[in-house]
């Protein structure tokens, strides 16, 4: 052998070393030692070393009470040294004789842990003290089913042997051995009086062990409160195994204990964290629902009520005069019985999986209000076991609909009008300028000075219907765009005025111009737009004259009924046929088509009235005339109202 060579007594010696011995001899054979990084809890007193022998036999010597955590770190650290170190197909020797007890858990992460590093390892040796033979024994089930080739030895050179020699160890465990003959003629040599003191002593120790085991088992069976007894027992004693086994099972129990205890207590938080949050939560949820206008209720499967708001009850008060109470029926504090077969109905249907959504008209108090109901099914484990009913009033909303279809229609009736509009316009504007610039034409090819006379009267007349159309487009406009005006009305001033205008109508000199006003009628309106009307329906009775009639007249009466004002323009001109009646208010409509006329007049008119939130009616018959009825408030309120330039 070389000199640098370490002879030992025991391999069992090998970590007492320095780590700077590379070689020892064991056996008469040479071992080559390759020391690998320890491994040291953060946590714990645990530790492992780590020895490469000959690069096919890993020694590892663990001590200390190891955790859980300690296991899966020393798992993980071990794992690398193999692929690090290329460590594979080896076999190792284990050395766990100097860790405490393991408890469930721990043997739980070891065979976890054993099965990760299981590709790197040909065979595995457990180095074990003898009660921990007595632990293997009892989870034999444990560990023989789930790992192969693990054997058990009393010590490392044991092992070493068995793996130098190639040697197939036995993968039983064994604690006791047949009689030897020795024993059997110590025992022949005995006196009688010998082997009644070796009985009485057999007798003694078997009594006391048995008192031990007993009192662990009481403790685990009927104790309110488990402590471990303590049972301390030697090697040697011949029910050793027995009693160890019952010290390691009151360890497990303990551990079993103290775990359901950890986890009862932090089951004990984690409810009173739910209840708090649950509490909470329903406070924000009652706060919620009681602040709440609409009506919120929930029924079982018997109409039995569960919970309600503020505003169920307030509701069910206002109109039954009953006060709600929970696990009260429904249907009992509805007391209209036409109501409670509806209100059934709606329950059952929702009882039967069917959510729905009724209006109601609810005109209770005279209130006119719409109601909005919506049911839906409560379920739980796929039954339905009651109903949830939400009831909220809608009625403005409905009116805001109701307000926005208004609109809608209007603007769609604004639109057509603009079309219509923009279409006439264009063609009653570009009339008279046509017919304009084709009498300047003739002009300048003429010669007969009376012709030319003749094209500018003509021009003159085109130029005028020009400007009354134009006249009538901005009364129109301003009708829909100026605010309301509001003055005390003259109306023999006005009405002058307004004759006085038509003065030069063609046939405006033999028609009689009559007007019947009231005596001391005070009536408030606005002046323009009264004059607009006013002009409008004269100016359609002088140029609608009956040629044939002997007297023609036109004829305005003022009188006053209730708060009103009624203006009747009457005549006795061509009238208009009863085909036309319907139609004579629409924009750009004309009965008689041999008068000239934009068609715009009585519907400036009818448009002009309803600004002033009036009415205009019409009668007419052919060649009998006419007589249109305008009906307008009486505005002197708002005049009060309007700030006066004194003011």
């Amino acid at each position: 052998m070389h000199s640098e060579l370490k002879q030992i007594a025991q391999i069992e010696d090998l970590f007492e070393l320095c780590e700077e011995t590379t070689r020892i001899e064991h056996k008469g054979k040479e071992l080559q030692i390759k020391w690998l990084p320890d491994y040291q809890s953060d946590q714990t007193l645990y530790q492992s070393r780590y020895a490469l022998l000959n690069t096919n036999i890993l020694l590892v010597s663990s001590s200390g009470i190891p955790n859980p955590y300690d296991i899966r770190r020393a798992t993980d650290h071990l794992e690398q040294i193999h692929i690090e170190y290329e460590i594979d197909n080896v076999n190792l020797i284990w050395d766990v004789r100097k860790i405490d007890s393991p408890g469930m858990k721990v043997r739980k992460e070891l065979i976890k842990c054993n099965n990760r590093l299981d590709r790197f390892w040909k065979n595995r040796y457990l180095i074990l003290p003898r009660k921990y033979k007595t632990l293997i024994r009892i989870f034999k089930f444990v560990y023989q089913s789930r790992i192969e080739k693990l054997y058990f030895t009393d010590t490392i050179g044991e092992a070493l042997n068995q793996i130098l020699l190639g040697n197939s160890p036995e993968n039983e465990v064994s604690l006791f051995s047949d009689w030897s003959d020795g024993e059997r003629m110590d025992l022949h040599l005995k006196s009688k009086e010998e082997l009644i003191d070796i009985i009485k002593s057999y007798k003694k120790t078997q009594a006391e062990s048995t008192k031990k085991i007993m009192d662990a088992i009481s403790q685990i069976t009927w104790e309110g409160k488990f402590k471990i007894v303590e049972s301390e027992v030697k090697e040697d004693d011949p029910h050793f195994e027995l009693i160890n086994a019952f010290s390691l099972l009151q360890q497990d129990v303990a551990e079993i204990i103290k775990e359901f205890k950890d986890l009862n207590q932090n089951l004990e938080l984690k409810v009173a964290e739910r209840i708090v949050d649950f509490i909470d939560k329903e406070s924000n949820l009652r706060a919620i629902l009681d602040n709440s206008d609409r009506v919120t209720l929930l029924l079982n499967n018997r109409y039995e009520l569960i919970d309600f708001n503020v505003a169920f009850s307030n509701e069910m008060k206002r109109r039954y005069n009953v006060i709600p109470k929970i696990n009260q029926s429904a249907l009992e504090v509805i007391n209209n019985e036409k109501e409670r077969k509806v209100w059934k109905d709606r329950f059952d249907s929702a009882l039967k999986g069917k959510s729905g959504i009724y209006l109601d008209q609810d005109n209770f108090d005279n209130q006119g209000r719409v109601m909005e109901i919506k049911t839906f099914p409560i379920r739980e484990i796929g039954k339905i076991k009651g109903v949830s009913i939400f009831i909220e009033d809608i009625t403005q909303l409905k009116n805001s609909q109701f307000k926005l279809i208004e609109k809608n229609r209007d603007l769609q009736k604004v639109n057509n009008e603009l079309d219509s509009f923009v279409y006439r316009v264009s063609h009653d504007l570009r009339a008279p300028l046509t017919s304009i610039l084709g009498l300047i034409s003739l002009m300048k090819i003429e010669t007969n000075p009376e012709k030319i006379g003749e094209y500018i009267q003509l021009q003159e007349r085109s130029i005028l219907k020009l400007d009354l159309f134009i006249k009538e487009i901005i009364n129109l406009s301003r009708n829909s765009r100026l605010g309301i005006t509001v003055s005390k009305i003259d109306f023999p001033e006005l009405l002058n005025e307004i004759f006085e205008g038509q003065h030069y109508t063609k046939t405006a000199e033999r028609v009689e111009r009559i007007w019947d006003i009231e005596d001391g009628l005070a009536f408030y309106t606005d002046r323009q737009r009264l004059s607009i009307i006013l002009n409008n329906l004269i100016s359609n009775s002088l140029k609608y004259a009956n040629a044939h009639q002997e007297e023609p007249f036109v004829k305005v009466k003022v009188f006053s009924e209730n708060e009103d004002c009624i203006i009747e323009v009457s005549d006795n001109g061509i009238g208009i046929s009863d085909i036309y009646l319907p139609k004579i208010f629409e924009m750009f409509f004309r009965a008689a088509q041999d008068f000239a006329g934009s068609g715009l007049g009585l519907y400036i008119v009818k448009e002009t009235v309803e600004k002033l939130n009036g009415k205009i009616k019409v009668k007419s018959k052919m060649r009998q005339g006419s007589v249109f009825k305008v009906i307008l408030p009486n505005l002197k309120n708002r005049y009060d109202a309007a700030p006066k330039l004194d003011d």
